[in-house]
Order: structure tokens, then C-alpha cells, then sequence
């Protein structure tokens, strides 16, 4: 994206030149201050326009990413295909190195682990989820709502395990809620700061609602 955005940027740049030009000569010829000032205009114009359509079509591409990926999930027939599905969707629509997803068991009331990426040797997420108050996954669980976390280390409610060598330093936490129960959470992070938009939040939000659906 990075590349592309300065190609977009190149564009701009070379498109205004044909302007810049005949400024240049406007003010070569009336030597007065406006001359340059409308270069300089002319440049800005026209990279600002096309920086303006380069965002709206990345913006576009990725609600078009984040739907096909919501169609997948909620065409999935059983439990195991639907945690497949999801583990993929996230990856592929904002990216994780950590990830975990817990479902409740409506046989036992138990939350259990259906899934986990880890880059450690040991998973550190629990088998069974208990929710006890004190964390920030206990909390958005009780309040329904989805936690942003841009540096858990600035947040102590985040409680990261001692033993974890790669603790999640930013992400999403998740809960699976639809009718107003809740189903499940989904954490899902990388193990530095400030490595997620808020663009991003929300289309993770847009495929943990359709999780929370097909679930259900």
C-alpha cells in the first residue's frame, strides 16, 4: 500500500507539471507574486484530488474485502468450518500474529477454546475461559461492547501472562454477542503498539458480528 500510495503520489505529481508550466511562464512574463502562488496551487490541486480518490478506492476495496470475507463465514455449515473461516477472515482482512477464539458451549455454559495461533511453543490461552472481572476480555464480554487496544502495556487491566514471550501489545478484543447474548469472544493481535487503524477495528467488528450470527 505504501508503494502504491507514492505511485498515486507520482501521478500527481507529474500530471501537474503541464500546469506548473505555464504558471512558470505566467510568471516569467508578469513577474508578480499571484504567478507563483498559483503554481504552487496548481501542484497542491492536483495531488490533493488524486490522494482524495486513492483513499476512496482503498477504502472501498476493503468494505468489498470485508464482505466477501462475512459471506464466507456466514455460509459455513457446521462449528469446526465456521472456526476455519474465521481464523482466515481475520487473518486476511487485518492480520494477526496472535489470535484465539472462545465459543460458549450450550450443552455445559462453558467457554471453551476452539482455536489459537500462537508464535511461542505453548499456546497460552486457557482451554476454558473463566470469566473473573478483573481483565479487559472479562469486561467487554459483560459489556457487550469491543475493546481497541493500541498498547496493553499502558493499560494494566489488560493483564498479560508473565510467562507469555509474546504478549499481545495491540489489538481487538471481541465478544460474539447477537439477540444480546454472548456467544464467544475473538482476541486477535500483534506483540507491538499502535499496529492497527481504527478502519480496521471496524471491519473486524463487521466480521465478529457475522461470526456471532452464523454461531448463533
Amino acid at each position: 500500500q505504501v508503494l502504491e500510495s507514492l505511485s498515486w503520489d507520482g501521478l500527481g505529481w507529474a500530471m501537474s507539471l503541464p500546469l506548473v508550466a505555464m504558471y512558470v511562464l505566467l510568471q516569467r512574463a508578469y513577474r508578480e507574486w499571484w504567478a507563483l502562488a498559483l503554481e504552487v496551487l496548481a501542484y497542491l490541486t492536483v495531488v490533493m484530488l488524486l490522494r482524495f480518490y486513492y483513499q476512496m478506492r482503498v477504502s472501498r476495496q476493503a468494505m468489498a474485502h470485508t464482505a466477501r470475507a462475512s459471506e464466507l463465514i456466514t455460509a459455513a455449515l457446521d462449528k469446526d468450518e465456521l472456526v476455519r473461516r474465521v481464523k482466515d477472515a481475520f487473518l486476511d482482512v487485518v492480520g494477526y500474529t496472535m489470535f484465539v477464539v472462545y465459543l460458549t458451549d450450550p450443552a455445559s455454559g462453558k467457554i471453551v477454546r476452539e482455536a489459537a495461533v500462537h508464535p511461542g511453543k505453548e499456546v497460552p490461552y486457557p482451554v476454558e475461559f473463566i470469566k473473573d472481572g478483573t481483565g479487559l476480555t472479562s469486561w467487554a464480554m459483560a459489556t457487550h461492547l469491543p475493546e481497541f487496544v493500541s498498547d496493553s502495556r499502558q493499560s494494566p487491566s489488560a493483564n498479560p501472562d508473565p510467562g507469555d514471550n509474546y504478549p499481545i501489545v495491540s489489538g481487538f478484543i471481541l465478544p460474539l454477542v447477537t439477540d444480546r447474548k454472548v456467544f464467544g469472544v475473538i482476541v486477535l493481535g500483534r506483540d507491538y503498539a499502535n499496529s492497527y487503524t481504527r478502519t480496521e477495528f471496524e471491519m473486524a467488528n463487521v466480521l465478529v458480528h457475522h461470526t456471532a450470527m452464523a454461531y448463533r
